[in-house]
Parts: C-alpha cells; sequence; structure tokens
C-alpha cells in the first residue's frame, strides 16, 4: 500500500512539472501572438521531430541544450532566446533566475529567525547551461552563503535526485543517524514533499522540531501540511521577457543581452524561529 501510494505521488509529481512547463509555453503563445510574429517555443521535446516548420522568425528555447542541439536550432534561425540557460552571453540571448537571491533570501530568512545549523536537501550535480552535469547552483550558493557566515557544516548537506521518493528515502536515512540541524533550504519543493513525509512518520514536527524552506513554488506546495515555505519563480515574467527579447531581435537589436528575472521568497507554514521549538 505505502508503494503504490509513493507511485501515486510521484505519478503526480510529475503531471505536475508538465503542467508547469505547459503553462510557461502558453504564457509565451499569448504574448507572441499579441506582436503577430511567427516565432517558434521548444519543450524539450525531441529536436528532430520539433524543429518541422522551417519558417521561422526565430526560436525561443526552453530548457538545457547540448552543443549539438544549439547547432541544429541554428539550421532553423539565427534567432535564438534561451529560457532558464545562457550557453554562450556573446552569441544568443536568454532569461534566467536570478538563483543567488532566492538561495539568499531563504537562508537570511532562517538565520534571522535563529538558525545556524542549517542543511542542504538536493542533487549536487545538475544539468549546466550546455547540458553537462555540474555543481547545482542551488549548492553554490549555499555553500557560499553558509562560508560568510562562517557556519558552514557538510555533515547537513544530504545529497539526493530531485524526487519526492529520493527526498524521503534520504531523510530517513539522515533521521537515523541522528544530529539532526535545526532547519533545511531543499532544492526544490518536489523533494520536501518527501522530505515532510519522512519527517511526518518519524513524529518529527515541522515547524516546531525543524524548519523548511523549499525551491519552486510548486501548486501542491501551498496545500501541503504543513502548507510549504518556498522560493517562487514567476515563469510567465520569464516568459514575457523571452518573447520581449525576441522581438528586438527581429527588429534589427545587434547586441546579445542576459535578462535575470528575480525570484521571490514565500512564507507559509514549515518554517518557525529557534526559540519557538527547534
Amino acid at each position: 500500500e505505502q508503494i503504490r501510494r509513493e507511485i501515486q505521488f510521484e505519478e503526480k509529481a510529475k503531471q505536475k512539472a508538465i503542467e508547469e512547463a505547459e503553462k510557461a509555453r502558453i504564457a509565451a503563445e499569448k504574448e507572441k501572438e499579441k506582436k503577430g510574429k511567427k516565432i517558434f517555443e521548444d519543450i524539450r521535446r525531441d529536436m528532430n521531430e520539433s524543429l518541422e516548420e522551417k519558417d521561422l522568425d526565430g526560436i525561443i528555447a526552453i530548457g538545457k541544450f547540448s552543443d549539438k542541439e544549439i547547432n541544429l536550432m541554428n539550421e532553423y534561425s539565427s534567432n535564438i532566446v534561451f529560457l532558464d540557460s545562457s550557453p554562450d552571453d556573446e552569441k544568443y540571448d536568454s532569461v534566467k533566475i536570478n538563483f543567488k537571491m532566492g538561495v539568499f533570501s531563504a537562508l537570511d530568512y532562517l538565520y534571522n529567525l535563529g538558525h545556524t545549523r542549517i542543511g542542504y536537501i538536493g542533487d549536487g550535480n545538475t544539468l549546466g547551461d550546455n547540458k553537462l552535469r555540474e555543481k547545482d547552483v542551488r549548492l553554490k550558493y549555499y555553500n557560499e552563503y553558509m562560508k560568510e557566515k562562517d557556519i558552514l557544516n557538510e555533515d547537513y548537506i544530504i545529497n539526493c535526485d530531485m524526487t519526492a521518493s529520493a527526498g524521503y528515502t534520504a531523510m530517513i536515512e539522515f533521521i537515523k543517524k541522528g544530529n539532526l540541524p535545526t532547519a533545511f533550504f531543499i532544492a526544490t519543493d518536489t523533494i520536501a514533499t518527501g522530505v515532510l513525509k519522512a519527517l511526518y512518520e518519524n513524529k518529527i514536527s515541522v515547524p516546531n522540531d525543524i524548519s523548511l524552506i523549499g525551491f519552486n513554488d510548486i501548486f501542491v506546495s501551498r496545500y501541503t501540511l504543513p502548507a510549504l515555505s518556498t522560493v517562487r519563480v514567476h515563469i510567465e515574467n520569464m516568459s514575457n521577457a523571452c518573447v520581449g527579447l525576441m522581438l528586438e531581435r527581429l527588429n534589427n537589436r545587434t547586441y546579445t543581452k542576459k535578462v535575470i528575472i528575480p525570484s521571490q521568497l514565500i512564507i507559509r507554514e514549515s518554517t518557525s524561529s529557534v526559540s519557538n521549538g527547534n
């Protein structure tokens, strides 16, 4: 029964990820239609199947792409705007999240609540701008912040895949070791849902015993128990910025632009001060 529930949860998480990507596509599509331009949006489909339309004004490429995939896109249009990656600032326009702002704001909030034993949960290596595995940017800024405050404890860093089931399993194993921190910053809300389940099963109260902050603000985060504090990524703003950059390109702008969209800390019920229990 427990395995069945976890499978169902994973399927729901995957579906929600698809819905979030579709929201980004629809936002870009609506903005594009207003301007009357013919722009292609690629949503992680197979490149050879996706680029069937050859008469393109431009391409909005959402996600991470290899050099081979980028070269293929160039065969269809030289006007390419990347959303959520920046493979070459000298050649291409791009729109990215301000990860540093998001990570630092989350950690600042926890630190100001009195937390100094703050852990991290997430995949230490993820796909970078050129679709090659590298140190995850959230972990990078976590380490930077914790070192600045002189409170980094690498024993509190939990490496796991970016799934709810991986977060659940990793937290179960970590709990067995004892010596929990008072708070965790978690790389994605999806991981956080698994972490919440593991803590609940072990009668560890959130936020009374431990505080949690996630990243992304996916739809289910406001409905977890407790509701998850998180860093919101403004997908629609990123999509609109992409279309704006494309229109500038089509109006003969010759230099490249890189737009960084601010993230936003959303405080709900999964965080509290150390004096309040944890």
